[in-house]
């Protein structure tokens, strides 16, 4: 991939066509500038990020079922991620990332990273919201609560892949895991965990 080769100042059209093997009117037609195929990338990264977790939450029954499909999801999801041909582009992600919160909030670069993030936070709202309800978890304020468990999610993802030779992703995931439904939970959710 052009920009996780030579960044995103040095990344050109011309080089995203030549690797393409079309002619750069060709991206144009698509593209109108590389700050339009950044908005890409990031909103085809969080798209594929979420692809299943409709159909992974269908199958969870109780709020703590969930709150552990999508940690393990998600863990799932960086490890596969990673090790994919995509996962070149995690850099480059990155960078888009810290492009955007230097650019004015204004920008569509900016908002594309401002709705990926609050669609994966509306991803557990729903959930601890019933967790709370059910007295399974702990009443915390569902916007605080929501915004902390995707951030420490989100979080993790980055410190392993920075540190991947020294961290083992399924103890990882299994210590998050156990950190956040010990940490969450009620006197009547742990008695569920523990079922």
């Amino acid at each position: 991939m052009v920009f996780a080769r030579n960044g995103l100042e040095r990344g050109k059209i011309a080089d995203i066509a030549n690797e393409a093997g079309i002619g750069k009117g060709t991206v144009y037609e698509y593209f109108s500038s590389k700050e339009d195929i950044f908005i890409a990338l990031v909103e085809g990264f969080f798209t594929e990020m979420f692809h299943d977790m409709d159909a992974l939450l269908a199958m969870g029954e109780t709020p703590v079922e969930k709150i552990t499909s999508l940690i393990e999801y998600s863990f799932k999801f960086l490890e596969e991620y990673l090790d994919s041909e995509e996962g070149e582009s995690w850099p480059i992600i990155m960078e888009i990332f810290s492009q955007a919160i230097r650019a004015d909030a204004s920008t569509e670069m900016h908002q594309a990273i401002i709705r990926g993030v609050r669609a994966g936070v509306a991803v557990f709202e729903p959930i601890l919201q019933d967790g709370v309800k059910a007295s399974i978890l702990k009443p915390f304020d569902i916007d605080y609560f929501a915004l902390v468990v995707f951030a420490a999610l989100d979080g993790l993802a980055l410190h392993y892949y920075l540190q991947r030779e020294r961290f083992d992703i399924k103890e990882l995931m299994i210590t998050t895991r156990e950190i956040f439904l010990n940490g969450m939970l009620t006197a009547t959710g742990r008695k569920e965990l523990q079922s």
